[in-house]
């Protein structure tokens, strides 16, 4: 499951900075292998990684930095420049109430109030106010459905549907 991304080296010693895609990176501290990779589809261009430290940036950055034991020079932490930052799902830690992964949320039919299907969850956005789900369906229609609680009405994990206050015609 993809956490983050590489946007370069911290200090002299190996430290990356991470800017996380989620609110709550602090969970990521129970994960002790951690997985890099520039194409997230090729299977095999994914490197693993184990956790040696991490911490919150402070300053105006506010990014998430973390070591590795396996890397402990500059040179090998901006190698990893740019690199999608995952963990295996198992790994993760457990969500909250009315808390989701990214990853589990892609796929997931979305479902209007009426009962109409509009797609599936193609992406989510980041935008700075709020997630949005990019919903698209087999015709190639396309929605952007802002993440939020007046317009997300339920999240049903076992049945792989979100629910939405939302109509087929807006787009």
């Amino acid at each position: 499951m993809i956490l983050g991304k590489v946007s370069g080296a911290y200090g002299v010693l190996g430290w990356l900075r991470i800017r996380p895609f989620g609110d709550n990176p602090e969970r990521w501290r129970s994960i002790t292998r951690w997985q890099f990779s520039s194409d997230e589809n090729d299977e095999a261009a994914w490197r693993s990684f184990t956790l040696a430290e991490c911490r919150t940036e402070a300053g105006q950055k506010g990014g998430w930095l973390a070591r590795f034991q396996e890397i402990d020079t500059r040179d090998a932490a901006e190698k990893l420049k740019g690199c999608l930052v995952a963990a295996a799902r198992a790994d993760l830690p457990a969500t909250d109430n009315d808390e989701f992964y990214w990853g589990d949320l892609l796929n997931m039919t979305v479902v209007t109030l009426a009962g109409a299907t509009l797609g599936s969850v193609a992406a989510l956005l980041e935008t700075g106010a709020h997630d949005v789900l990019r919903v698209t369906n087999a015709e190639g229609q396309e929605w952007l459905i802002p993440f939020v609680s007046p317009i997300v009405c339920d999240v049903d994990m076992d049945a792989r549907r979100i629910r939405v206050d939302w109509g087929l015609d807006w787009n």
